[in-house]
């Protein structure tokens, strides 16, 4: 597979992701987030259950300890950010969340995958400088729950590393996909049991919600990322799940009927050109 699907493959995730928002901004009016986390993994793993029984035949210690690891970063990922989302504002927590995109050059050595180019890296400060213009972020005092959102982007960053240096010895990409999806349950559900929060006011609009975020963006974008974001770079797939907050502010707009202000116009045009600039290292490469 080419790069430039892989890319494409990630910006549907992305794009995906970003639908979730304003039907997630619903369902929590009729339950509490850590509930909600909790069944939309349930649920994802109940819907692609019937896929991976005749599979279990291939799991083995690899597959499991790998599945264990990516989906436990995951869930505490969803957790800590669900913690910090309690006292600070959404456009904070995008913003400190989009360090990943920094994150991610950084840590390559680490997992022994190479080092940023140059290009690269100015890209994604340009990035982080158009994610900061589109929420809109603003920073009184480092505070616990800033400390918090901050894991997220750093387990986020550590599970897009952690795949991609572990991706060639998957054997099975759905058996994968559903295992880091079980374990990524058991940090929201077992949160939800011992703080009580498991309520919920069934509604039209709570199903939604989970159907939506338990089928397109858990289950197949588990799948997506876990299958092909191996045939891209891992920088770049943190500069392209930047978009997340542009997809999520266009849905809102036309579901939600919320404003597109022109920070958000500005700031998503800045995020696209970092992806423009990350794509120019190719160019560069060919002319040499």
């Amino acid at each position: 597979m080419s790069s430039r699907r892989a890319d494409l493959l990630m910006l549907l995730v992305t794009l995906i992701w970003g639908g979730s928002f304003p039907l997630i901004k619903d369902s929590l009016t009729y339950t509490n987030a850590n509930w909600f986390v909790a069944m939309r993994f349930l649920l994802a793993a109940l819907v692609m259950l019937p896929f991976v029984i005749v599979r279990f035949k291939q799991l083995n210690g690899f597959l499991l300890l790998a599945g264990a690891v990516l989906g436990l970063l995951n869930g505490f990922g969803y957790y800590a950010q669900t913690i910090g989302l309690k006292t600070i504002g959404s456009a904070e927590s995008a913003f400190i969340t989009s360090i990943t995109v920094i994150l991610i050059p950084l840590l390559l050595p680490f997992f022994k995958l190479g080092k940023p180019h140059w290009l690269e890296l100015i890209a994604v400060l340009i990035c982080l400088f158009g994610v900061y213009i589109l929420t809109g972020a603003n920073f009184h005092a480092i505070n616990t729950a800033d400390l918090w959102t901050f894991v997220c982007a750093l387990t986020t960053a550590l599970s897009v590393l952690y795949l991609q240096k572990i991706s060639h010895k998957i054997t099975d990409y759905v058996l994968f996909a559903f295992l880091q999806i079980v374990f990524a349950a058991v940090i929201p559900l077992c949160s939800s049991i011992i703080h009580h929060q498991y309520h919920a006011h069934w509604s039209f609009q709570l199903g939604a919600g989970l159907l939506y975020c338990g089928i397109f963006s858990t289950a197949l974008t588990f799948f997506l990322q876990t299958r092909y974001q191996q045939y891209t770079n891992p920088t770049k797939v943190g500069l392209i799940f930047t978009m997340e907050p542009v997809f999520a502010a266009l849905f809102a707009f036309s579901f939600n009927r919320e404003a597109l202000t022109s920070s958000i116009l500005l700031g998503g045009g800045i995020i696209m050109l970092s992806l423009v600039l990350s794509e120019s290292k190719a160019l560069l490469r060919n002319l040499h």
